[in-house]
């Protein structure tokens, strides 16, 4: 038997001291990957298949047009871009 993965809630302590908004995204980000997790591995074992999308890939990102984003996903986005990422990072 396999062991399941355990998945870790991302961690900005002194951020989140900073911003009260902060822990509760976090919070919320760890519920849906916990979710997506599940469902994956439960469409994997049902299917006997594996699904192309996998830690490292990303060629749908760069190369279909149109991918929803949910509101959620884009405060994380704004907030990473804005306060944790270089000037140089931001342009490209």
């Amino acid at each position: 038997m396999k062991d399941k993965k355990v998945l870790t809630r991302l961690s900005f302590p002194e951020e989140e001291k900073l911003r009260p908004w902060l822990p509760l995204l976090l919070d919320a980000y760890a519920i849906i990957d916990k979710g997506v997790s599940t469902v994956i591995r439960e469409h994997e074992k049902k299917s006997q298949t594996k699904l192309a999308c996998k830690k490292g890939c990303g060629p749908c990102c760069r190369t279909h047009s149109d991918i929803p984003l949910y509101p959620l996903e884009m405060v994380g986005i704004y907030w990473y871009t804005i306060e944790k990422l270089g000037q140089p990072l931001r342009g490209i």
